[in-house]
């Protein structure tokens, strides 16, 4: 029998919920799981239900839909379309890697056009014996001045801040609108190490490594900053160096 998608709805509206739920389940190929009302919700649900599809409104009470998937967990995130009468949440959207972002109001059409992106991005993953890491080669900030494209082998390191991320570049501090285990997963493992719960660190920045207290070591980068390498994450960075 062929797979059918488990697939969550969240918005903070009633009668948006119940549009989308009729059209949604009209497809054989989608189980509806689940409906949302805020941002609490969603990441309770997410974390009970495992979803393979989310059908996700960005402005909802006590947490938004974009700060949902920064603290989603990595290893079961699910295929994420955007639902949304708000425009400019659009570049948030395709930053954090959503497959469509459906502009409020929009046709039935408009909806079972992204409903089958969705699902031929789902038939893929399905299809994936071994998930890759071969890395991103920019990310997209956003600055008082516009859209700011960083080579990620500009960056030093990574600081985690709630649930966005900070990132080191030469002289500069970014804010990107990403949790530290989403950009951990998207950058080249072999160069990006995680090296504590709330940094990651370029290896190739690396000029020393000094003994702290604990067992932990202190990580000096070219640029002079400082950074803790945990026990925990030592055999990691190690092995990253080809030490071990």
């Amino acid at each position: 029998m062929p797979r059918r998608w488990r697939t969550l709805i969240a918005d903070d509206e009633p009668i948006a919920r119940r549009g989308l739920r009729r059209l949604i389940a009209s497809d054989p190929d989608i189980s509806v799981v689940g409906e949302c009302r805020d941002g609490r919700e969603v990441i309770d649900r997410l974390r009970a239900d495992q979803p393979d599809l989310l059908f996700l409104d960005v402005q909802m009470p006590f947490l938004d839909g974009l700060a949902c998937l920064s603290s989603a967990d990595a290893d079961h995130r699910p295929v994420v379309v955007i639902v949304s009468a708000h425009p400019q949440y659009a570049l948030g959207a395709f930053e954090a890697r959503a497959v469509d972002y459906l502009l409020k109001p929009f046709s039935d059409d408009r909806l079972f056009d992204s409903m089958a992106r969705a699902k031929q991005q789902l038939t893929l993953l399905a299809g994936r014996v071994q998930p890759t890491r071969t890395g991103t080669g920019s990310l997209a900030v956003r600055t008082e001045r516009g859209l700011r494209i960083i080579p990620v082998t500009d960056i030093d390191w990574i600081e985690a801040d709630d649930y966005e991320s900070l990132l080191h570049v030469r002289q500069d501090v970014l804010r990107i609108r990403e949790s530290l285990a989403s950009l951990e997963r998207r950058l080249d493992s072999t160069r990006f190490v995680r090296v504590h719960r709330s940094a990651i660190v370029n290896i190739t920045r690396v000029v020393e490594v000094q003994s702290y207290f604990h067992g932990r070591h202190i990580l000096l980068l070219s640029s002079g900053s400082k950074i803790v390498l945990s026990r925990g994450r030592r055999d990691n960075f190690e092995r990253a160096l080809g030490l071990v």
